[in-house]
């Protein structure tokens, strides 16, 4: 006993002696951290592969449907190409879902300013996502979804023929229904089909030229309603908790409160205390002007310290106003509204909206 309780101690004062060699940054030099962290330097990373770290950074952050290919996603990768995200999406591994479902009425559609989020299929259950809503919808988008809950992920020209509707009406009926939140598809192809205006697709080449993109869009499926209590609360808080690290670098309870309907933040010291306790994570105070425990991956420390030798807090960076790296609210007094043709210049960490001709000129490139 008296041997563990010395370990202890010392532990306790290793966790102490490693926090107070911390120097603490403003809320202007996080900012400029964390937009490196999430890869959105002047130097974007390339291939396959810089696709997935940063879907694994953005897991569940919203944004409009659009500004996912368009903005968010070629801010951080230099070669992006929506083959890309489709060959990822194809692999089964992630799934689309709109982040903020509502009642769809008389066969209403997404649009490219709906909020979507991208999801790992199989921990989708764990965010604390709107569920998928039923009011409102029509008699056409009841039929396939009653089609897909009996028989599965199926392929459009399926879905089609098991509900005895026409191809124009089942197109609709999956619009409406993905506008609730109720259904996704295997490739990220399909919801660019559903979110492209009418007067924006192919003219000629007849309806199966015009839906070609809704039939390329793999399976269509229901989305699942999680039941209560299905998800061990400890083991769903565990991987919000390295989820958060993975998007942020470093955690603290201001910056975790943006997100809606996350656990207390005392569930989430509990977890990372545990996880400093293992080495995992370094406590510590690494921005100033924020009050409570502020923990950090090994990794951010390492670039925090590598920034301050290089003086890259200096770099200036733009991001579209719809990006997820958009904390404006949260690290600076001044809320700047997402909206995917407006962009937002970071100078120093300090945000500055960019008047509509100069983000006309971005937009071009």
């Amino acid at each position: 006993w008296c041997e563990r309780g010395l370990l202890a101690r010392i532990h306790r004062r290793t966790l102490k002696s490693l926090r107070g060699q911390i120097k603490p940054v403003s809320a202007a030099d996080f900012t400029s951290f964390l937009l490196h962290w999430q890869e959105l330097g002047t130097e974007r990373r390339q291939g396959p592969e810089s696709l997935r770290l940063a879907l694994d950074r953005l897991e569940a952050c919203s944004a409009p449907a659009s500004a996912w290919e368009s903005t968010v996603l070629p801010a951080r990768i230099g070669d992006f190409s929506p083959a890309m995200l489709d060959q990822v999406f194809a692999s089964g591994e992630w799934l689309w879902k709109r982040a903020e479902p509502f009642a769809a009425r008389g066969g209403g559609r997404l649009a490219a300013n709906t909020p979507i989020s991208l999801l790992r299929r199989e921990c989708w259950d764990r965010w604390p996502l709107a569920p998928g809503r039923m009011e409102g919808l029509s008699f056409g988008a009841r039929k396939v979804l009653e089609v897909l809950r009996e028989g599965g992920a199926d392929f459009f020209p399926g879905v089609v023929r098991n509900s005895g509707m026409l191809r124009s009406q089942v197109e609709m009926a999956l619009g409406e229904l993905a506008a609730a939140g109720l259904v996704t598809s295997d490739s990220f192809t399909g919801l660019r089909a559903l979110i492209t205006r009418a007067d924006k697709r192919p003219r000629f080449g007849g309806l199966r030229a015009r839906m070609s993109g809704v039939q390329a869009g793999g399976r269509w499926s229901a989305l699942p309603t999680p039941a209560a209590g299905e998800v061990n609360e400890e083991h769903r808080v565990q991987y919000l908790a390295e989820a958060m690290v993975r998007r942020y670098g470093i955690v603290f309870r201001a910056l975790l409160a943006r997100d809606r309907g996350l656990p207390p933040w005392r569930a989430w010291l509990r977890v990372y205390r545990r996880m400093e306790a293992r080495g995992e994570l370094r406590g510590g105070r690494f921005v100033g002007g924020f009050s409570g425990e502020q923990f950090a991956a090994p990794a951010a420390v390492e670039e925090l310290r590598a920034m301050r030798r290089r003086n890259d807090f200096a770099s200036r960076i733009r991001i579209s106003s719809a990006d997820p790296a958009n904390l404006t609210g949260v690290l600076s007094p001044r809320r700047i509204p997402s909206q995917p043709v407006r962009w937002i210049r970071y100078e120093r960490g300090e945000p500055r909206l960019e008047a509509d001709r100069d983000a006309a000129s971005v937009a071009r490139g």
